[in-house]
């Protein structure tokens, strides 16, 4: 008895050890093409504890004084999953940490101008960090009606320059850019090696005993 109660714990301690929460915290701060800052509003992703799927007290772009660039959630009361806040454009989204082997798309995500914005280019810059294991894309949808763009529509963490696309503006953001963000927990391999040694070494005590 008292064999199988430590078997079952060592059990649960080498799953614990693999079941590691993963982390991320990216702002990306649109701006002008000639890189001056402080006309976009930043829009942050991040994990934090006790969060969920849907609205856990982020706030609408209205909320903070105007301004000429946006990059921002779009997500609707009863449509967005989850989502039972107010419907319209958020600045930030916070989900609760990743687990191992799961994969996070955050699909609502759009960047335009007000009309009067002056400048050639829409440019995002990105800051932030993330989890050791933890792999990101952000990629590019849909481009706006009437915009000629054959860019990268691709950035990862090993591609993460500016994000530079040609000027767009409207009254209407859903009208804008539109990009999704995925974020992948992949253990890392010595991690999955440590629990496949545990839980062999785990089976072959098992054996062990019925054996004798």
């Amino acid at each position: 008895m008292k064999m199988r109660l430590f078997l079952i714990g060592l059990l649960v301690f080498l799953t614990a050890q693999y079941a590691v929460a993963y982390d991320y915290s990216l702002t990306y701060e649109p701006q002008r093409d000639n890189g001056d800052y402080g006309y976009g509003l930043k829009m942050l992703l991040s994990t934090k504890p006790g969060a969920t799927d849907g609205f856990d007290s982020e706030a609408l772009i209205s909320s903070v004084p105007a301004k000429d660039i946006y990059f921002a959630l779009h997500n609707i009361q009863g449509v967005t999953p989850g989502w039972n806040g107010d419907t319209g454009f958020y600045w930030t989204d916070y989900r609760l940490p990743l687990e191992a082997g799961e994969t996070r798309s955050i699909d609502n995500l759009y960047l335009w101008a007000v009309p009067g914005t002056t400048g050639q280019n829409l440019v995002i810059g990105l800051c932030g960090g993330m989890s050791e294991g933890l792999s990101y894309k952000l990629t590019l949808v849909s481009i706006p009606a009437g915009i000629n763009y054959s860019g990268t529509r691709v950035w990862d963490q090993n591609n993460n320059q500016l994000i530079v696309l040609p000027m767009y503006t409207a009254s209407d953001g859903l009208t804008g850019y539109h990009f999704q963000a995925q974020f992948t927990a992949v253990p890392e391999p010595s991690s999955i090696l440590a629990l496949i040694r545990g839980i062999a070494g785990l089976g072959g005590l098992v054996l062990g005993r019925k054996r004798k």
